[in-house]
């Protein structure tokens, strides 16, 4: 082979080389070297190809970037747990509301083959969380069916967990599931937390989240890839967006053999191990490159698994799931109620900011009488009752929230505003109406009055359902 004194290794790579083998035992045909380029992960696959479209199948977006990406895959199951879920995460996100704008949630309804759950689903979340999803805080997705292997075909046989048929084609579809929503998160946001569907989370969770994500990144010794903020299966896994691809790929590469929360374990051990050393060395490496925050931000409640006939008891034992309280700066008063209250969760702790408020024993007809020490210029107030953990212990409908003004004003004016006098010379200007278990309101202009006295009247308690209020504030 002669090279021409002008040809340089540029313009080499684009020529077509032919080597001629003389030997008269030997004969090669002549050759043309194809372009060297790595299959992605797609291609490696045997039931995909690059070429193919897996954009989602059904998707509702706000298009809409943020720091953190929430991701939560569900499908159809027996018991379905994703609504306590979400309003557990909406509940958290409403009490970090400064942070909202630096969070996305990207739910992802993997049901491939049910159209009619997935609609439904879908119309649910739309009555259910509407505001949210307007918003751009809720995105909804399906994934592309093609990107799927069939789960028809016959199963490798488990020689290490010796899992069934049913079992491995469900941990393969897991695998595939959250597969497909990270690479569909992935460039939507600085940082993914992997949820599951069937989970309470603490009350500030988004805050102590990205506190803990700013001290870890200022931490010099750091070299973190993920931060554990649960130890159960794989809730409360953040990682950062830039490093997904890497657990994309093992969990499609490796799924006929390991579900997901093993198969990430290894990705560790790979970047923090020295396979010839004992594994106890590699520990302090391992625990630089995976961080565990404690006490852990989630608890896992479902009972019913996915896989169909499974129960999963899987708990967190050191979870304390902490009750929310919203500290108000409320007027000098005296408190008076009719009300019990459960080991001293008192309505005047919360009134002051020092706890939440607990009922749970009253006379039937019931409320809790505030009388200020000097008259007080009502311009609005909220009112929260039910919690994660307890959320049907609310404020029962056609509870009213009344005033007593201290400033005599003609009847015929008030009846004007639509406040009409109570037997005891109260008005009323708030009713629950549905099972929120809240009021919250700026009241308009022409409804600021001076008061002396503010009631929450509770018409219709019942001793079956305790009343736990959280948040109480008036200004």
């Amino acid at each position: 082979m002669v090279l021409a004194a002008n040809m340089t290794p540029k313009n080499l790579s684009q020529t077509e080389m032919t080597i001629h083998h003389t030997s008269k035992e030997s004969k090669l045909e002549s050759f043309t070297r194809k372009k060297i380029r790595f299959k992605s992960v797609i291609e490696t696959l045997p039931h995909t190809n690059e070429e193919s479209n897996y954009d989602p199948d059904l998707e509702i977006s706000g298009n809409r970037n943020a720091s953190l990406v929430i991701g939560i895959s569900t499908i159809k199951r027996e018991k379905t747990y994703l609504f306590e879920t979400l309003n557990s995460i909406f509940s958290a996100i409403d009490y970090d509301k400064d942070l909202t704008n630096q969070v996305l949630i990207i739910l992802s309804i993997a049901e491939i083959e049910d159209s009619q759950f997935v609609n439904e689903t879908v119309e649910r979340i739309l009555t259910n969380y509407k505001k949210n999803v307007d918003s751009g805080l809720l995105d909804i997705i399906q994934p592309a069916k093609i990107f799927y292997p069939s789960f028809n075909e016959a199963v490798k046989r488990d020689y290490v967990f010796n899992d069934s048929a049913q079992r491995i084609r469900w941990r393969k579809k897991q695998n595939y599931d959250v597969s497909y929503l990270m690479n569909y998160a992935k460039e939507r946001g600085i940082y993914y937390l992997q949820l599951e569907d069937d989970i309470l989370c603490q009350y500030n969770f988004v805050s102590e989240i990205f506190k803990f994500v700013q001290k870890s990144n200022n931490d010099l010794d750091s070299r973190w890839k993920m931060i554990e903020f649960s130890p159960l299966g794989f809730i409360g896994k953040l990682f950062r967006t830039k490093d997904l691809t890497i657990f994309i790929n093992m969990f499609l590469w490796f799924s006929d053999y390991k579900p997901l929360d093993l198969i990430h374990n290894y990705v560790f051990d790979i970047i923090a191990c020295d396979p010839s050393k004992n594994i106890k060395l590699c520990k302090p490496n391992l625990q630089k490159v995976k961080i565990v925050y404690k006490p852990s931000l989630f608890q896992h409640v479902g009972l019913q698994s996915s896989l169909k006939g499974k129960i999963q008891k899987l708990k967190d034992k050191k979870f304390v799931h902490k009750i929310p309280i919203k500290k108000h700066l409320n007027p000098d008063a005296t408190l008076s109620t009719s009300f019990k209250f459960y080991q001293g969760h008192t309505f005047s702790k919360l009134y002051f900011g020092i706890d939440y408020c607990w009922i749970n024993e009253g006379a039937g007809r019931d409320n809790i009488t505030i009388n200020f020490k000097e008259k007080f210029l009502l311009k609005g107030y909220v009112i929260k009752s039910g919690a994660s953990l307890h959320p049907d212990d609310k404020i029962p409908i056609n509870s009213s929230l009344e005033i007593r003004l201290s400033d005599k004003i003609n009847h015929e004016e008030l009846k004007s505003k639509n406040l009409f006098p109570t037997k005891d010379d109260y008005f009323e200007v708030d009713r629950i109406q549905n099972d929120s278990g809240e009021m919250v309101r700026n009241l308009n202009q022409t409804l600021w009055f001076n008061i002396n006295s503010l009631r929450l009247r509770v018409p219709n308690f019942t001793a079956d359902k305790w009343i736990l209020i959280y948040e109480f504030g008036i200004f």
